[in-house]
């Protein structure tokens, strides 16, 4: 039901765009699910309630962007869905990142990360290669921000940060690489499919041309056999006016 209500207008499109499209919806609704949980495990677990306030509005943050999202699918724009999804999403993430970092320091690098090593993955899943690289600069730049903010507490926790930053600016980095590079093999692969069908297509209308010549060939073959039996019979029925007229004269001599 839900899925023929989104993704009506994607009857008869290309099966890649068909797939993206129902993808993107799962992933709509599943991303609904886990944001209802992020306030839930916060108070669970006993964070401050500042921590479960700004993790509860972020989460419904998050929810409108993806609501909106859906709405736009529906009506047949895929790219339009993502990008409405996707772009508000980033810098949403960045600025409630650096808010989080600025009222508390030391989770400054455990929270919030996370949600941008999959939103890397996201991009080179539904967007465009190059889409990927922007979004790792604009993460990188937003790790490096919070590592100013943060610097200067005390000697452990700033150590912390410090390694946390390098060690995240690279998960950032290798992510990134490697969905570009995952995708890029998927779009080798996809481009071979795409060249290997249209050749077979090709080749499936030679075949056609071939049959087609040869069945014009045999229907002439065919209407030469009849013409010739036709000629067979005139020929026989003269003869056999030429027998009866040596019969006549044979009889008039």
């Amino acid at each position: 039901m839900l899925k023929t209500f989104f993704l009506r207008k994607f009857d008869g499109r290309p099966f890649i765009e068909c797939n993206k499209a129902r993808v993107f919806l799962y992933y709509s609704f599943f991303m609904l699910a886990l944001l209802s949980f992020i306030p839930i495990g916060y108070a669970a677990l006993g964070a401050p309630s500042g921590v479960v306030l700004r993790g509860g509005l972020g989460a419904i943050g998050l929810a409108v962007v993806i609501l909106v999202s859906l709405a736009v699918l529906r009506t047949g724009r895929l790219s339009g869905a993502i990008a409405t999804y996707a772009i508000p999403t980033i810098f949403l993430m960045s600025a409630v990142r650096l808010l989080s970092a600025r009222a508390d320091p030391p989770t400054a690098y455990g929270t919030y990360i996370f949600y941008m090593l999959y939103l890397i993955v996201f991009i080179a899943a539904f967007g465009k290669r190059w889409q990927v690289i922007v979004t790792m600069f604009i993460f990188v730049a937003n790790n490096l921000a919070v590592l100013f903010m943060v610097r200067g507490g005390e000697g452990t926790i700033d150590t912390l940060n410090d390694t946390a930053f390098v060690n995240s600016t690279l998960g950032l980095a290798v992510t990134a690489i490697s969905a570009y590079s995952l995708v890029s093999l998927m779009d080798a692969y996809t481009a071979i499919l795409g060249a290997n069908a249209k050749s077979s297509e090709n080749r499936m209308r030679d075949i056609e041309g071939v049959i087609g010549a040869t069945r014009g060939g045999l229907d002439v073959g065919s209407s030469l056999i009849g013409e010739t039996q036709s000629m067979d019979s005139s020929i026989e029925a003269v003869g056999k006016a030429l027998e009866a007229a040596k019969g006549r004269l044979e009889r008039l001599s």
